[in-house]
């Protein structure tokens, strides 16, 4: 009987590929961000396809240098997928999936609470401390009333 021989280079290319993409930085990697992302007061996370529909409505807040919201008496910090944000530091607003919240805004915000686990790309010292943590999935700003 014989025995099919796969020549070593066959076997090697496919783990070289792998190594060599894997050392560029994409949208879900900390290489990948922007430097204003970066250095900006928002807690990011890589993208992902998660279906989070809870609902948190409060004032779009930045404290200690984390943007957050501020619900009652709670802050929560509030992660975002790092593919559908952007920080405008001169106008300090969040634009997510291309909506301009500005600090201050009531806002509902789709998603859902996260666990202590998250694993962040960026996170701002100042958002250790908050009270939960809010994964964002969608933002709408309520009717003016």
């Amino acid at each position: 009987m014989r025995t099919p021989k796969v020549a070593l280079p066959c076997l090697l290319l496919p783990a070289a590929l792998a190594v060599a993409l894997g050392a560029c930085g994409g949208p879900g990697e900390p290489g990948g961000l922007s430097e204003e992302l970066k250095a900006s007061p928002l807690s990011l996370t890589a993208p992902s396809d998660a279906d989070m529909e809870a609902l948190m409505t409060g004032v779009l807040t930045q404290r200690d240098g984390c943007i957050g919201v501020q619900a009652g008496s709670a802050f929560h910090e509030l992660v975002w997928h790092s593919d559908d944000v952007e920080w405008r530091p001169d106008s300090q607003q969040v634009v997510f999936q291309g909506q301009a919240l500005t600090l201050g805004d009531t806002v509902w915000f789709g998603g859902g609470t996260t666990g202590r686990g998250m694993d962040y790309l960026t996170r701002p010292e100042g958002c250790e401390d908050a009270d939960g943590s809010w994964l964002v999935g969608s933002v709408e700003v309520p009717p003016q009333q």
